[in-house]
């Protein structure tokens, strides 16, 4: 199991912290970046390079807009114990011209 779409990239460094990176192309590209390692809890995750990253690759255009954000996990295996206590975001700027 995976996340939606095919993996485009492996062990990619990001604002000091390593992604394996899938992209879905639809009607609604999807990217998803997953930490090569487990973590307890990620704080403070500036987006900006993620975005700036995937602009560089051309998965995303810097005209496009972000029109959602999601934070967690799927249950591929097992899962006993796992949760997520809390997800905020904020989003600086950007808007509509």
């Amino acid at each position: 199991m995976h996340p939606a779409g095919s993996r485009v990239a492996g062990g990619v460094g990001i604002d000091g912290r390593s992604y394996h990176v899938y992209l879905r192309r639809s009607q609604w590209n999807t990217i998803t970046y997953l930490l090569t390692t487990g973590t307890t809890a990620v704080r403070h995750l500036d987006l900006q390079p993620l975005v700036a990253y995937a602009v560089s690759q051309g998965y995303i255009q810097d005209s496009w807009y972000l029109i959602g954000v999601e934070a967690g996990f799927e249950l591929w295996r097992g899962g006993a114990g796992l949760a997520t206590n809390s997800f905020s975001v904020t989003v600086a700027g950007g808007g509509p011209p």
